[in-house]
């Protein structure tokens, strides 16, 4: 497009690239914070990267709040990289960073187009206006600060929360353009954002697979999260339930507060298999590999229709069906290419239950079929190459 010649884009990232990265995940767990926003953030960096005669830059902090000695490595070959890692993960310290920082004052006052992504920071938003008031900036928005809590939250946190979300509530004042990941979203922020682009994730290269699935292992699997919010416990009694439950091997993969049950209950029955945290190659092999992927989280969980799992991009990316709740955070074009679990999430554990009686009966011609509808539906609609024609156009009208 015209005018986008010779255009500058800075992107405030928080994308880990360190070469031991799973390693480090497996060792420290819970204290990688922003694992999905770094999957999520790259996709976009990379279409972002397509864009002809864009020049992007990017200023880079992961989220890295009790881990010393995490050598931050460039991957992508970009003309300007300024770490700003803090020790501790504070917000308010990266800003003042930021606003003193010459170098990156200069940066942002060369700049056509700034994206931010996630509401972390929000601070940001009214700073890079004021020192450079005609820079069109963007966000990216794959969460809300209001739904970040849960039973356990404390009150202090949960009061530290509702600051937050009033704070960037009003922040979005300064905000050009607003790349949501649900339309819900847009409407729960009252459209204080007037352009907005609902784009739910970016398919990576390796997530659109090609593999020959003549073969795959009667095997369902899923792999992701293992809070007990997502369904995971309920899958477990629902396989061990369904009525071709001994044809078939229920895998689980990932880590997170229900991992001990989960083990607890794969005692009891051979055919569940727990396999903990696993490289990143093992679980597309895995998702490839086998008969049926599922994602069992419920729809009736409150924040549904504001999140999209980039799992569910994963699993149709390759070729295996997939079964899933058509909660309301999924775009409405996603569902003949989803084995919907039928329900409300009411009494998850018999939807689920039905499902598995249901679609587990599926030919194997059909299965196969029905895979590589999904893979070419996803690699057509959210590769890098088709966001990247949405996100030129969408900037072009800014």
């Amino acid at each position: 497009m015209a005018d986008l010649i010779k255009k500058n884009l800075l992107f405030f990232s928080h994308v880990y690239q360190n070469d031991s990265f799973e390693k480090d995940v497996a060792e420290y767990g819970k204290r990688f914070p922003g694992v999905a926003i770094s999957n999520y953030e790259a996709g976009f960096l990379a279409s972002i990267c397509l864009i002809s005669n864009m020049t992007v830059s990017r200023i880079n902090r992961p989220f890295l709040p009790y881990i010393k000695d995490f050598e931050n490595k460039e991957e992508y070959p970009k003309p300007f990289f300024s770490k700003l890692v803090t020790k501790k993960y504070q917000d308010v310290y990266y800003y003042k960073h930021i606003k003193s920082s010459k170098i990156v004052v200069e940066k942002i006052r060369q700049s056509d187009y700034i994206v931010f992504s996630t509401y972390h920071d929000w601070r940001l938003f009214k700073l890079v206006k004021k020192i450079n008031p005609k820079t069109k900036s963007i966000l990216l928005l794959p969460d809300l600060p209001n739904f970040i809590v849960n039973k356990k939250t404390s009150f202090k946190h949960r009061l530290l929360r509702q600051h937050l979300a009033k704070r960037f509530m009003k922040s979005l004042s300064y905000i050009d353009g607003l790349i949501p990941i649900t339309e819900g979203m847009g409407a729960y922020l009252n459209n204080r954002v007037q352009k907005q682009l609902q784009i739910e994730s970016v398919a990576k290269d390796e997530d659109i697979q090609n593999k020959d699935r003549s073969s795959f292992k009667k095997q369902i699997v899923y792999c992701g999260g293992l809070s007990k919010s997502y369904g995971v416990l309920e899958l477990v009694k629902a396989f061990n339930k369904c009525d071709l439950s001994s044809s078939y091997k229920l895998v689980i993969c990932g880590k997170g507060e229900a991992e001990e049950e989960i083990k607890e209950l794969a005692k009891n029955n051979e055919n569940v298999l727990f396999l903990g945290f696993i490289p990143r190659q093992d679980v597309l092999d895995l998702l490839s590999s086998s008969a049926f992927l599922i994602v069992p989280e419920s729809p009736k969980n409150e924040y549904s229709k504001y999140s999209f799992h980039s799992k569910i991009i994963e699993c149709l990316g390759s070729a295996t069906p997939t079964i899933a709740y058509m909660y309301e955070g999924i775009p409405k074009d996603y569902a003949p290419y989803i084995l919907k679990i039928e329900g409300k999430g009411e009494d998850v554990e018999k939807e689920i239950t039905h499902a598995l009686n249901t679609y587990l009966k599926l030919l194997k011609d059909d299965n196969i079929s029905f895979g590589t509808r999904a893979k070419d539906f996803i690699k057509g609609r959210n590769s890098k190459e088709s966001v990247s024609i949405k996100i030129e156009r969408f900037l072009s009208e800014l």
